[in-house]
């Protein structure tokens, strides 16, 4: 009876977070990594605040329950409350296997892979799979796991027999793990599906993923059964995120095309070939467009239906990261520069120099909060909001 109560209690947290208008849980907005909000912002934002982290930000920060939550280079991850104050803070670190005279310091930790927010919770995955889940609101440890694989796509989360998983993917060998988020019990393992450098997405029920073998892997959140695989043919390695929307996802391969994939039919219906470099970012999507950028430091938009060019933005950088749609806007940052361009034209209608390196934006509370190289977290928006 306990362990339904204690069920109920998680299902109902799920329920809670998710109802948050500005929650923006992965590193590219919900579960489906489509990178969409509807959000609308000022033409010209200014910066809001800045907040001081223990490290390099390199990772993009997730939003929910009203807070912030960052990650710094030495695996320090900082709760912020909207007006980028500090509400907590927790050191991730691994523990001294035997007893040692004197006391041997913890191990220090990697992470590459961005933080999740799911169920009231906060999830970290070490480099080497170590699993940690603080409790959002306090940051105190609830679990940890180590999985003994590498790790550096983006962690996730779904719904399995009724109880929320955490998705976990070893990049090696492409093989997808489902965890408990109560308590790190293993659901099910997928079997292998190659070597996995890109981020997992979950939509329609089930997770998606693209493999270094040029395919497109649907796995069900259910049970771990693979039930769909899309061939893309050579040379087409996948190593970014797909962007799910129900039956459909898009995502970018090494020879610069971006696909759309139709899991009903199985096949691929169209494919854009705009960019002129490598695409390993992860799309926006809407229900009209696709908006896609890659290694030649454009930024294109195409009908979701077709794939049809309507403009391509040229910023005269080298590497623009994965953008983000928020409201009429498209938000990117290109060689630590943060770019607002119109959803509707491409034109670039504000920019601003945030550091050498910054991460992919959130959107949350009617901002723009991006992490930075030398530390710091910031956030951009209407100068009715700007704090004194």
């Amino acid at each position: 009876m306990r362990v339904f109560v204690v069920a109920l209690a998680l299902l109902a947290s799920f329920a809670r977070a998710e109802a948050v208008s500005d929650s923006w849980p992965t590193f590219h907005g919900g579960y489906g990594l489509t990178g969409h909000s509807a959000a609308q912002f000022t033409a010209k934002p200014v910066r809001l605040w800045r907040f001081k982290a223990a490290g390099p930000v390199t990772t993009t920060p997730v939003a929910g329950a009203g807070r912030i939550y960052c990650l710094a280079g030495d695996c320090t991850v900082t709760a912020l409350d909207l007006s980028g104050n500090k509400v907590w803070e927790t050191k991730l670190g691994v523990e001294p296997t035997a007893e040692t005279t004197p006391p041997a310091p913890r191990q220090a930790l990697y992470v590459t892979a961005p933080l999740l927010f799911a169920g009231g919770c906060i999830v970290a995955v070490s480099d080497g799979g170590e699993v940690h889940v603080l409790d959002a609101a306090t940051g105190a440890l609830k679990w940890k796991k180590p999985l003994g694989v590498p790790v550096q796509g983006q962690p996730n989360f779904a719904q399995a027999g009724g109880r929320g998983v955490v998705l976990i993917l070893d990049q090696a060998e492409g093989v997808l793990q489902a965890l408990d988020l109560a308590d790190g019990q293993v659901v099910w393992t997928a079997e292998p599906v190659d070597r996995t450098d890109g981020h997992v997405s979950v939509g329609g029920g089930r997770a998606v993923l693209g493999s270094c073998d040029s395919a497109v892997h649907g796995i069900s959140a259910a049970d771990g059964r693979e039930s769909a695989l899309v061939s893309m043919g050579e040379g087409k390695e996948m190593a970014g995120g797909a962007a799910v929307d129900g039956d459909f996802a898009f995502i970018g391969n090494r020879a610069g095309g971006l696909a759309c994939i139709d899991f009903k039919t199985g096949e691929s219906p169209w494919e854009s070939e705009e960019s002129e470099g490598e695409l390993f970012t992860t799309p926006a999507v809407t229900e009209e467009l696709v908006v896609y950028s890659g290694g030649d430091g454009n930024v294109h938009a195409v009908k979701r239906d077709g794939g049809a060019k309507l403009w391509t933005y040229e910023s005269g950088g080298m590497v623009a990261l994965s953008p983000v749609i928020a409201g009429e806007h498209v938000a990117v940052a290109i060689d630590g520069v943060l770019h607002l361009v119109s959803l509707k034209k491409g034109r670039k209608e504000w920019s601003f120099q945030v550091s050498d390196h910054v991460t992919s934006p959130t959107v949350t509370a009617g901002m723009l909060i991006v992490g930075t190289d030398d530390g710091y977290v910031l956030a951009f928006g209407s100068p009715g909001k700007a704090l004194e």
